[in-house]
């Protein structure tokens, strides 16, 4: 009996998604990789494998292995007309081969963790020497089963609050795009923004932010600052947005604050798509304090509070309006 698997188009679709879905290559190895363009490279040529299956793949092969006779390089008399499904069947091993290789690679040869947060909850991460790391959504961190040098350095994209043991022998370095954070240890939040820009906000102690390109330029940031760096450089400045880190513990701090900066921080915090409905109602002022509440709860507070309807406009989209 032939126990021999045969693939299928379905086999072959949900290998495709298994890779695409479940596996965020951009966030295990770099796009210059040379595996990760090998792995691209072999998908492409699934995908074109896929819309070539009308043609007639056995005419191909012949006058293929027709040209090698010719060069005398095989002979066809001892060749096999392989059919297009197995020619797929062999690609995709390839790719499974390479996605272990460079998956290994991150885990074991690296000897390096990833974590990614792909939902709207909040993710926590401890570190090898307890520092803790709070992950918002869609952030990730990579760093090593364990600091053994000199220096404790991760590599990081997204949005995180970052809570660092304290240790002058250790270092502790964080990359995010061209720019580098370091502390001795504090508690500070990490922004990067479309792979253009990073802020960093301190909530305690002191942190250096590093703009690696521009010959190590660097600005040191204390308690209720906040400093950035993007095209037009670093720049620092006092941190006005008390709600900087609503996002991690949903509590939200209004003193006056124009409705319109409200819904800008509502939806920072709760990943909502809050929209005010009539232009005049974007500076009308509220004071209070929502701590631990639902957004539903929330926009209930601040409708009555201003005498406004609050409705539900389309899936995920809230409108708050006369």
């Amino acid at each position: 009996m032939n126990n021999e698997h045969k693939y299928t188009k379905t086999d072959y679709e949900q290998l495709m998604h298994y890779f695409s879905d479940k596996h965020d290559i951009n966030l295990i190895v770099e796009k210059d990789n040379l595996d990760y363009k090998q792995c691209a490279k072999t998908w492409n040529i699934l995908e074109e494998m896929k819309n070539i299956e009308k043609f007639n793949t056995d005419n191909a092969w012949n006058k293929l292995y027709g040209r090698f006779e010719e060069d005398e390089l095989v002979n066809l008399n001892e060749i096999k007309v392989i059919s297009l499904k197995r020619i797929i069947a062999v690609a995709a091993s390839i790719v499974i081969l390479l996605g272990f290789v460079f998956i290994s690679k991150q885990y074991v040869f690296n000897n390096s963790l990833v974590v990614c947060n792909h939902s709207k909850e909040i993710k926590t991460v401890i570190l090898p020497d307890g520092s803790v790391v709070k992950l918002n959504a869609m952030a990730a961190i990579t760093y090593p089963k364990k600091f053994t040098k000199n220096t404790r350095e991760v590599s990081f994209k997204g949005e995180a609050f970052f809570n660092i043991e304290r240790n002058p022998e250790k270092p502790f370095l964080i990359n995010v795009n061209t720019a580098q954070i370091k502390v001795l240890g504090t508690s500070f939040n990490v922004f990067e923004k479309n792979n253009n820009s990073v802020e960093v906000t301190v909530k305690t102690g002191k942190v250096q932010l590093c703009d690696c390109e521009n010959a190590g330029k660097n600005i040191t940031l204390i308690e209720g600052e906040k400093g950035s760096l993007n095209d037009k450089g670093l720049v620092k400045v006092l941190n006005d947005n008390e709600n900087f880190i609503a996002w991690m513990n949903k509590k939200l701090v209004f003193k006056s604050t124009p409705l319109k900066t409200v819904v800008r921080d509502i939806n920072a915090a709760y990943h909502s798509n809050v929209s005010l409905g009539d232009k005049d109602i974007s500076s009308m002022i509220i004071t209070t304090t929502f701590d631990s509440l639902s957004i539903d709860e929330v926009l209930e507070s601040i409708s009555l509070t201003l005498n406004l309807k609050v409705q539900q406009q389309e899936e995920n989209t809230i409108l708050v309006k006369h």
